[in-house]
């Protein structure tokens, strides 16, 4: 687990940007070549002090494992998470055969469905109703649980 505050989609909030102190995990070391060091032009602190690389090169496209929702003037984009190991397979494949095969949106933890419609990605939380009580097991991706139990 990462020493900070990053957010999730069940509390909105991520951390301050003003918090630049932060640790990854064990796992960044699989993520990222440690012979790309040498490459690396690192921010300083105010002291001087290296703080962080101003950019770094993954082995696999992070925007498609993490995915991301953002607008601005002009544009907007939404991309869906995908698991590791289908983005992987999807990088030697085309390097190998010149080809990608489709993928299906993946979210850890997420009870609802996702399915595919017409080239739409269609997502279903997952509830219960019996005799007057609902059970909300999980909501739309795109919905943060803190906003739904204040609109119920």
């Amino acid at each position: 687990m990462p020493d900070g505050q990053f957010g999730s989609r069940y509390n909105p909030e991520a951390s301050a940007p003003r918090y630049i102190y932060t640790k990854g995990s064990e796992w960044l070391k699989i993520l990222f070549d440690d012979n790309e060091k040498l490459i690396y032009h690192y921010n300083k602190s105010d002291d001087g002090e290296k703080i962080e690389p101003t950019r770094l090169y993954p082995k696999v496209p992070l925007q498609l494992i993490n995915g991301s929702l953002g607008i601005a003037s002009g544009w907007s984009n939404y991309t869906p998470s995908f698991k590791l190991k289908d983005v992987a397979n999807n990088i030697i494949q085309y390097l190998t055969k010149g080809t990608f095969s489709p993928m299906m949106p993946w979210y850890r933890n997420y009870l609802g469905t996702l399915t595919i419609d017409d080239g739409k990605i269609v997502c279903t939380g997952k509830h219960k109703y019996e005799i007057g009580v609902l059970t909300i097991y999980d909501t739309h991706i795109a919905t943060y649980r803190t906003k739904l139990t204040e609109y119920l």
